[in-house]
């Protein structure tokens, strides 16, 4: 699951910059949450879920599960601004990882053309324990 701020600019998605940088062919799914959406999201469960049913428990949360190529067609939609994108292959992510195993853009793009880029499946996901919990979509996070 990926965090959302302003700008990503650690995973070369800093769509304000015009130029994006996806791996694979953009279309495979991730879970993204806004930091503020995790904040709320945490304070209802910790103060009206009962203690018993968080014991030991892992909660999978995502504000939005979407792919890459969607956030910037909806972005371009919204904002009127094109975002040119270079699609890096699987081989190449791999080369450049293998290159440098702290390049974090290139892994991290790689995750997602894996399809590891979702907290779980969609029936694992625990939204339901915040009913009415309406995080932000990527898209009203980066142009508001």
């Amino acid at each position: 699951m990926l965090t959302l701020g302003l700008t990503i600019r650690w995973a070369e998605l800093d769509v304000k910059s015009g130029e994006v940088s996806v791996g694979g062919d953009g279309n495979g799914l991730i879970s993204f949450t806004a930091k503020a959406d995790i904040g709320r999201y945490l304070a209802h469960v910790l103060t009206k879920v009962p203690p018993l049913k968080l014991d030991w428990r892992i909660l999978r949360i995502e504000g939005e599960r979407t792919s890459l190529n969607r956030i910037l067609e909806q972005y371009t939609v919204k904002t009127g601004q094109k975002v040119n994108v270079t699609y890096r292959s699987k081989e190449e992510l791999e080369a450049a990882v293998k290159a440098n195993p702290y390049d974090l853009p290139s892994f991290l793009q790689l995750v997602f053309v894996r399809g590891e880029g979702v907290v779980g499946k969609p029936e694992e996901v625990d939204n339901k324990e915040f009913p009415g919990w309406n995080p932000k979509t990527v898209v009203e996070i980066l142009a508001p």
